[in-house]
């Protein structure tokens, strides 16, 4: 049995499809960036996103949530 291979368009390397995460859209069903890169990625993304201004995203990311998690106690309180 012959484990199916993909190059991963940002590092070169040859990897095995479990190597890559999985994407419905995709011909093959998986991501062109293999996980270690796409961590890669996110993790410089995540800093830049902070260092430009991002803490009020970040800050309007945590009103969204407490706004949820009240919404979701109310309607849990009127449900009893």
């Amino acid at each position: 049995m012959e484990v199916e291979t993909k190059r991963c368009r940002y590092c070169g390397k040859e990897l095995p499809l479990s190597e890559f995460y999985k994407l419905k859209i995709t011909k093959d069903g998986h991501q062109s960036y293999c996980r270690e890169c796409m961590n890669t990625y996110s993790r410089i993304r995540y800093k830049r996103i902070i260092s430009f201004g991002g803490k009020q995203m970040l800050r309007l990311r945590d009103m969204r949530s407490r706004y949820y998690h009240k919404k979701k106690a109310k309607q849990d309180e009127n449900k009893s």
